[in-house]
């Protein structure tokens, strides 16, 4: 029988807290994330008005790089 056991430590150095602020900072550059935070900023009124529902955000967001 196979055994895999991970220990994954969150936030345990400075280093670490260092590199995810980073990771977590290049994140909000991308533009896939403005989009998100453009739709999601959007009240299910507004949406409706624009012909969507919160549904239809992801394919509209991404696109064919998506599969559900």
């Amino acid at each position: 029988m196979a055994s895999i056991t991970t220990n994954i430590h969150i936030g345990g150095s400075a280093f670490g807290k260092r590199l995810l602020a980073f990771l977590t900072h290049l994140a909000t550059l991308s533009p896939t994330y403005k989009r998100i935070t453009f739709y999601n900023s959007k009240s299910d009124e507004e949406l409706a008005e624009m012909g969507m529902s919160r549904s239809d955000v992801p394919a509209k967001v991404f696109g064919a790089r998506l599969y559900l």
